[in-house]
């Protein structure tokens, strides 16, 4: 059975109900944030409630919960946190994993961004594929739900392939017209990309095995031979290499 990771930025709503999700359906699943704090809706939309991953949910729930009941009742992250507790005892930073995944999942497109430069910049310790695959989700509780369900589907159709590697983009393919939802994912095959939408200098240790970009950096960026468990695979790549990340 596939080994699948489901990454939002907090590891709070959308990572955790696709991890509730899986988890029943009875899958390997395991789920991170990507950002550096923990942040949750405050008394302003400029004034989050902020944690450290280590602070489990338990604690932050008692805490909003002195806070103002009320508040963080009528919105919903009381229950969710209540929900969270019922699955693993704290939320995890994905940066701080070294488990390996033949699957992983994102919730948007700046957490694809991170889990993407960090498997870039983790040491070679296999030589197995993974795929990065983005499911663009809002961070509502309705959204949430919507989008779990498009992941456990992906992850059973990827099941039931004789040919995982193989059968990846057409599934999700399959998916977007269903759907009407288009995904950011790591094809298996970069020579297939075609098109360059924008170029960027290429760094000296990528290698490019697209004719159509020598040299250059595009919206479809090669990953290095010696990328962490990554034989040559492409991806669509939509954000700077430069961001002011949280």
């Amino acid at each position: 059975m596939a080994r699948v990771a489901v990454v939002c930025m907090s590891n709070m709503n959308r990572s955790m109900e696709a991890h509730r999700i899986l988890r029943r359906k009875g899958f390997r699943v395991r789920s991170f944030g990507a950002g550096s704090r923990v942040r949750l809706p405050g008394t302003a939309r400029n004034l989050p409630v902020v944690y450290d991953f280590s602070t489990t949910y338990e604690e932050m729930r008692k805490d909003l919960a002195r806070k103002d009941r009320e508040r963080y009742t009528s919105n919903g992250i009381l229950h969710i946190l209540g929900r969270n507790e019922r699955i693993k005892p704290r939320p995890e930073r994905f940066q701080e994993c070294r488990d390996r995944f033949d699957v992983i999942f994102t919730c948007e497109e700046s957490v694809y961004d991170r889990v993407i430069e960090e498997l870039w910049a983790q040491e070679q310790e296999t030589c197995q594929p993974v795929h990065v695959i983005n499911v663009d989700m809002d961070d509502t509780a309705e959204d949430a739900t919507l989008g779990a369900f498009i992941i456990c589907e992906l992850c059973e159709r990827l099941q039931q392939a004789e040919d995982m590697e193989g059968s990846l983009a057409e599934l999700l393919l399959a998916a977007e017209r269903k759907t009407g939802r288009s995904f950011l994912h790591t094809p298996d095959n970069p020579e297939a990309i075609v098109g360059v939408e924008r170029k960027l200098p290429l760094p000296p240790h990528i290698v490019s095995t697209n004719p159509q970009v020598p040299g250059f950096l595009s919206r479809h960026i090669y990953l290095p031979v010696n990328f962490p468990g990554v034989k040559a695979l492409g991806t669509q790549y939509h954000g700077a290499l430069n961001a002011n990340h949280s």
